[in-house]
């Protein structure tokens, strides 16, 4: 596990290096791009991808930190917990913001109150965020 561990985390800086680097090069070429139809959202899809590394190595360093600092298991777990959040948070937002995508909420009475039980579809932790206190759109 420390291996495969290992190889992940230095695959994911050699491809940030590589990413941000070359970043002018990439962002022309994929402006370029983004005038023929079936390209149109690779500058956004681009700068997603800048976003999510960003957050993937940061959060990577955070929870290094956090390991390294605190040995209590139930200090361990919150401090955890709220790198988690705020990961997944940062990738909502970015996502929000990079593709212009707009959450409407139709019956927001319905949330109204001490807690709420959602269950959407979802593939991937990206699709579904957990919020301390519900949020309205």
């Amino acid at each position: 596990m420390i291996l495969r561990r290992c190889i992940s985390i230095s695959v994911l800086i050699l491809f940030t290096l590589f990413c941000y680097l070359l970043l002018p090069i990439h962002l022309l070429v994929t402006l370029i791009l983004s005038v023929m139809p079936s390209f149109r959202s690779i500058t956004r899809a681009y700068l997603f991808t800048l976003g999510f590394l960003y957050y993937e190595n940061l959060g990577l360093l955070k929870l290094g930190w956090v390991g390294l600092r605190y040995r209590d298991r139930a200090v361990w777990l919150a401090h955890n917990q709220r790198i988690q959040y705020w990961w997944a948070r940062g990738l909502l937002d970015l996502g929000l913001r990079v593709f212009q995508v707009n959450i409407e909420v139709q019956g927001a009475d319905a949330i109204a109150g001490p807690s709420v039980l959602l269950i959407p579809r979802h593939t991937s932790i990206a699709d579904t965020v957990e919020f301390e206190q519900p949020k309205i759109f």
